[in-house]
């Protein structure tokens, strides 16, 4: 058990038991120090009936101590929490947009307490404030003024929980604005080094994207408010179209950019199952924002791009198949898999572990701890198959029943959640309902089921079992367990009704009526804990204290009549309360079983026809086996060969990386080469160039100095042509100033000597000029030296370029002359791993058909044979009713019989009497009368010997047909059993006849006397009555022929059925009647 979540529970309980208000520093440091969110989530769901009187407490504690705000920002990212706040006090949320909008910076607490109470979606009945839109502009402006995971996030939160809300609220050009600086965040993220690079920064950007599309989008507009305010926007700003999320869009729906988005999430994916120096919680959040991104992009575009991308996509489940560290980080990476590529573009051995990770009881409570199950229920969504999801319901029947009551109630929503996942493919996946029914089919699971119902008709619940914590609510175990068994009830019920006509296993009644038995119980809930109740404290008012202090004598006058009166009324209302309750309770079971009995009588009526295909369809199954085990064969060697052919593909491949290597170092040397002359062709061109700015600058200084120079020869020239102009003017007043010509004549000679003196400069000006000129040839002489040696330089650079080009693209042939051969060598070997596996699915295919085409001419011949049977049968009851009725015909013939033989016998005494042998009368008389009451041992004393060893004579024509009527005849194919026929037909003992039994149908009747015909017999043939034997058959024998009436209408199974004829006394009766008959007609 957690530890902070252990320490936590103890603290609220503490708190919520405590008689008089108490202080809550102990919660703020659990709560904000050491226990995370799904701490918090896992504490709170075993104190889910005390969570109202929570937030009452907080509510209370924020009123006296600021620090209760921080607890109330953690605790109420709990919705259970946040609405019970909001139940109580329905303007906090609106108290805490006010106060964080007067706070200076968006890091006040009161910011962050507005953001967790609107990061889930507001109750009904409560509004959503007006000031959120500037509290959401004012966040939208400081991530965009520094774009960072901690100021993007509070973006994020407020829009997942109140995107329709929120959206509708705001303006065109405020949503143009937040697109435009969204688009801004984005692309700075992109343009980050990579290691200042935030990895949740570009995901909680498309995150915020896809949340405003899905709430744009006219089919899942959530308010009204929205489209109101946007169309009056329009209709006031006709310049301004209705705005909509288009360029948002793109990111996900665009065939352009939705696969660079796949890309970014796959390569966050790699790095989140990959890194080791980033915490789990951020590699977890980065899994779940992905997971939330992939959902959006539409299943066509993630088909072209796991079709274009198979590389890439073989490296992400590598990559989700490594991180078997932490099973929460497995499953959230499995189900970004399973949602960007469908099952068959995946390896078989990502899927089993997979599905091994989503099996497992321990990570459904964790993954359900860490995002409510999202991930989990995704990953199971496109990877459950029928081991899974029989692995998750076997283990889900062993917690519930074995669990400790704290274990089960925290886990109650994780299980009841992967029940309804699980139970929901049970009508469209034939495999899974199968598999549910063979499961249910067992003993053992039925077992399970009735101790399920019996502990929860019991209700036991042991305080030891919780240890420390005891506060935990028996109310809220209960109707958690009850929980988890009506959603597996749910589970085996739609298992069991989805049953298809062909299914042969075969469930117990007994089953069904313990599903009956437990979804009766587990349906119904338990009454409200006493920790709900006890929330609800109503506060005694003084005024009611002072009314029962003034009213004491006549509240004591009829205190009898009004206790009887209250006492009354509760019980009355208790009785009317408890009678809806049953009168409900019994409505609802009654409809329940309505429901439920419909189904049961259909399946009984399908069950005796299934019975009858079930050992027909036991054989093809062993059939349908042994060829299955011989196509394994099959499939094993084929999987040899598979693994020769990759072996082969192996060594190709390593021959083609050291060919690889080897260019790779040729490349290398060329590469090094080339660097090496352009580092020398570089430093002479650095000395070139140094020369020219050498040879440049003393250019430029000499031509300086010639301008100077050229300015003072100028210079020079006009002072001389001013002298010249003012000695033109003296000479021309030389004549008038006779006075001062010696003064000018002194002056004409100094100006004189000063003109030499510039002719002078003047010359020397020119000697440097053409000093200057010489310079300037020497340097353009070095120049062309220089010149000449970098043509030199550039001639031997292009010839060494030339060899070495030569030489790489003889490597370059010789590296693409390999790299075809190991192209050809494994498009080979491709082909024929190709063309072996087309050929044995070719041959299971046709297998496969044969199988089919068997299993249909299996049925044919089964209807067949059911066909011919029922024609048999009912042949056989024609046959059974025709010797009932040649039974009633034979029975009047033997009466009739009786009375010849009867008229006979007084006949024969008459003629008897009239040939004088009247004193034998009397004796003839006393023995024909003892022959119809001998027994059959007396008459097998008196017959031959041949007779009594079981050797007739030899049969005449009349007794074969007789027999061949008899052996045709078979009573036992009927469908009337013996003991019907006895009772339909009583078994009577048969008149006393006169006549004897006869060895045989061909022999004359036995007779007590001599035999009377009209004949010319002599008289000397005559023997005494004495003599005669009455057992022993005359020597004359009966008719040769007999007619037909008589063989037909002959039945034995009647004489069979005596108890005084056997089959050979029959025949010789009959045969004596033949022959009476004929000496009547004499």
């Amino acid at each position: 058990m957690d530890e902070p979540c252990v320490l936590l529970g103890v603290e609220i309980d503490r708190i919520l038991d405590s008689l008089y208000p108490t202080q809550l520093k102990s919660l703020r440091d659990l709560v904000t120090s050491r226990c995370s969110d799904a701490d918090v989530n896992k504490c709170l769901q075993t104190r889910a009936c005390r969570c109202d009187h929570l937030a009452r407490c907080l509510l209370e504690g924020l009123r006296q101590w600021p620090y209760v705000l921080d607890v109330i920002t953690k605790l109420c990212r709990n919705v259970l929490v946040r609405d019970a706040l909001l139940k109580h006090e329905p303007k906090f949320v609106n108290e805490l947009v006010v106060e964080a909008l007067k706070s200076d910076g968006l890091k006040s607490k009161y910011a962050a307490a507005t953001v967790s109470m609107l990061s889930h979606r507001l109750p009904d009945g409560v509004t959503l404030p007006s000031q959120a839109q500037t509290l959401f502009l004012r966040l939208v402006d400081n991530a965009a003024h520094k774009p960072s995971t901690a100021t993007l996030k509070p973006v994020h939160s407020l829009l997942k929980g109140t995107s329709g809300m929120l959206l509708g609220l705001l303006s065109n050009r405020t949503l143009c604005d937040f697109e435009e600086k969204l688009f801004q965040i984005l692309h700075n993220s992109t343009r980050r080094p990579p290691t200042d690079e935030d990895p949740l920064l570009t995901l909680y950007c498309l995150a915020i994207m896809r949340i405003v599309t899905s709430a744009s989008d006219e089919s899942l507009m959530l308010t009204d408010s929205f489209d109101q305010t946007q169309e009056r926007l329009a209709s006031t700003q006709p310049t301004s179209p209705k705005w909509n999320a288009t360029e948002m869009e793109k990111f996900f729906s665009s065939s352009t950019d939705a696969p660079r988005t796949i890309n970014l999430l796959c390569l966050k994916t790699m790095w989140a199952c990959a890194t080791s120096t980033e915490s789990l919680k951020i590699r977890l959040e980065v899994l779940r924002l992905v997971g939330d991104l992939i959902a959006a992009i539409p299943s066509e575009i993630k088909d072209t791009w796991c079709l274009t991308n198979s590389a890439l996509m073989q490296k992400i489940q590598q990559k989700a198949s490594a991180c078997s560290t932490d099973g929460t980080l497995q499953v959230k990476a499995f189900a970004f898999v399973t949602q960007l590529c469908k099952p068959v573009y995946l390896q078989m051995s990502s899927i089993e572990l997979a599905r091994s990770s989503v099996s497992s009881i321990e990570m459904l409570a964790k993954s359900f701890d860490e995002d409510s199950g999202t991930a989990w229920t995704k990953c199971v969504s496109a990877l459950v198959d029928s081991s899974t999801s029989l692995a998750l319901v076997n283990g889900i029947m062993e917690l519930v029943m074995t669990a400790r009551p704290l274990q089960l109630l925290r886990q109650s929503a994780a299980l009841i959640l992967a029940l309804q996942t699980v139970g929901r493919f049970v009508e469209d996946r034939q495999d899974i309902a199968g598999a549910g029914r063979i499961e249910l089919s067992s003993t053992k699971t039925i077992q399970r089921l009735h101790q399920l119902t019996e502990q929860i008709r019991v209700q036991t619940w042991d305080e030891q079992d919780q240890g420390a914590e005891l506060s935990a609510c028996r109310v809220a175990w209960s109707n958690a367990r009850n929980g988890i068994a009506h959603e597996l009830n749910a589970f085996f019920l739609r298992c069991l009704l989805s049953r298809q006509e062909v299914e042969t296993a075969d469930v117990s009644p007994s089953a069904g009526v313990s599903l009956l038995e437990l979804h009766a119980l587990s349906a119904r809930c338990v009454a409200s804990c006493t920790h709900s109740r006890g929330a609800a404290i109503s506060p005694v008012t003084t005024t009611t204290i002072v009314e029962d202090n003034c009213s004491e004598v006549a509240y004591c006058s009829d205190w009898r009549q009004a206790l009887h009166k209250y006492l009354g009324n509760d019980a009355s209302m208790k009785e009317s309360a408890i009678q809806k309750l049953f009168a409900k309770a019994c409505e609802d079971l009654e409809k329940r079983c309505e429901g439920v009995e419909e189904p049961l009588r259909q399946e009984q009526e399908a069950r005796s026809a299934l019975q009858d295909q079930y050992c027909q369809l036991q054989d093809s199954y062993a059939h349908l086996e042994s060829e299955c085990i011989d196509s394994k064969l099959r499939h094993a060697s084929v999987v040899g060969e598979k693994d020769e052919l990759m072996l082969a593909m192996g060594a190709l491949q390593r021959r083609a990386d050291e060919v690889v290597e080897r260019a790779q170092d040729l490349e290398q040397m060329l590469r090094s080469s080339t660097e090496d002359s352009d580092r020398e062709l570089r430093e002479m061109r650095q000395a070139m160039d140094a020369a020219e700015l050498e040879h440049v600058t003393a250019f430029a200084s000499k031509e300086e100095d010639l301008e100077e120079l050229e300015a003072a020869n100028t210079d020079l020239r006009r002072r001389i042509d001013q002298t010249k102009s003012e000695i033109e003017e003296v000479n021309r007043t030389l004549t008038g100033m006779r006075g001062a010509k010696n003064d000018l004549e002194i002056e004409r000679h100094s100006l004189q000597a000063e003109h030499e003196n510039l002719v002078g400069d003047h010359q020397r000006l020119k000697e440097q000029v053409h000093e200057l000129r010489n310079t300037i040839k020497d340097h353009e002489q070095s120049q062309r030296d220089i010149l000449t040696h970098r043509d030199a330089a550039d001639a031997a650079l292009a010839k060494l370029k030339d060899e070495f080009r030569n030489e790489r693209r003889a490597h370059e042939q010789q590296l693409h002359q390999e790299r075809a051969f190991a192209k050809a060598n494994i498009q080979a070997a491709n082909a024929s791993h190709s063309h072996t596996m087309d050929r044995l699915a070719a041959q299971h295919g046709e297998e496969a058909a044969g199988l089919q085409r068997q299993l249909a001419d299996l049925r044919a011949q089964i209807q067949h044979a059911e066909q011919r049977h029922r024609a048999e049968l009912s042949k056989r009851e024609d046959e059974a009713d025709g010797a009932q009725k040649q039974l009633g015909r034979m029975q009047r013939r033997l009466r009739q019989k009786d009375q010849q033989i009867q008229d006979a016998n007084a006949m024969r005494q008459n003629l008897m009497a009239a040939m004088g042998l009247g004193d034998l009368q009397q004796q003839q008389q006393q023995q024909q009368a003892s022959l119809p009451h001998r027994t059959r041992a007396s008459v097998a004393r008196t017959l031959p010997q041949s007779q009594v060893d079981g050797q007739p004579t030899p049969p005449t024509p009349t007794s074969a047909d007789l027999e061949g009527s008899l052996a045709e005849f078979d009573p036992r194919a009927s469908i009337t059993s013996d003991q019907s026929r006895r009772e339909r037909t009583p078994n009577k003992r048969a008149r006393a006849r006169k006549s004897s039994k006869a060895s045989s149908p061909a022999k004359t009747r036995f007779s007590g006397g001599a035999r009377t015909r009209v004949s010319t017999d002599p008289v000397a043939r005559r023997r005494p009555v004495q003599e005669i034997d009455g057992n022993r058959s005359p020597r004359k024998s009966g008719p040769k022929t007999r007619s037909a009436s008589g063989s037909d209408e002959f039945d034995g199974s009647v004489f069979d059925e005596s108890e005084l004829f056997d089959r050979h006394d029959v025949r010789m009766y009959l045969g004596g009647l033949l022959e009476d008959e004929e000496e009547t007609e004499v």
